[in-house]
């Protein structure tokens, strides 16, 4: 079966490489069979459709991508910085610490720590520029609130609050009493 390379106009540039590529050694084609095999059964067949009418007739703009908010990547540098400049340092200085998850949009994360019967809260905030209730609520729960990065219009941020607010590079835990 001969397979012609020549654009149609009803066919896209995909559609053509897909078809060239069908031209090349048996074991190629076995792939590139297998490729458009697969593609066809992911999105149907082409229906002589370009990509773009392709997806439109389905009600898409363009095709469907994978995308992220950018949750993960703030719960993965607000995790880091957690366990690097806070739970280090509480360890340095003689706490036992527990790390609690971030929260649902990796906003904030918590950690307590704990030496015979003294405990304590701190929050990690993955900015200074999070909103003034954010900060109220951890303000309830936390002897510290902590945030990533340096400061950025802090007291616009964090007016009210009576704890301790700034940068977690710049904060010193209290020393533990060993007995």
């Amino acid at each position: 079966m001969e397979l012609s390379c020549q654009r149609k106009p009803y066919q896209s540039l995909t559609t053509i490489s897909l078809l060239n590529s069908l031209n090349h050694t048996t074991e190629e084609q076995v792939i590139s069979r297998a490729g458009l095999h697969l593609f066809s059964k992911v999105y149907g067949s082409l229906e002589g459709l370009t990509e773009q009418e392709f997806f439109n007739k389905h009600g898409h703009l363009v095709p469907p991508l994978p995308t992220d908010d950018g949750v993960l990547l703030r719960k993965a540098l607000l995790s880091e910085d957690c366990m690097n400049e806070l739970v280090k340092p509480l360890r340095d200085a003689g706490w036992s610490v527990e790390v609690h998850e971030p929260d649902d949009k990796a906003l904030y994360m918590t950690v307590s720590a704990s030496h015979g019967d003294k405990t304590f809260s701190v929050a990690l905030l993955y900015s200074c520029a999070t909103d003034n209730q954010t900060y109220k609520m951890l303000e309830k729960n936390c002897a510290a609130v902590l945030y990533r990065g340096a400061p950025y219009k802090q007291s616009s941020y964090t007016h009210g609050l009576m704890v301790h607010v700034g940068p977690v590079l710049g904060w010193q835990p209290p020393k533990a009493f060993f007995e």
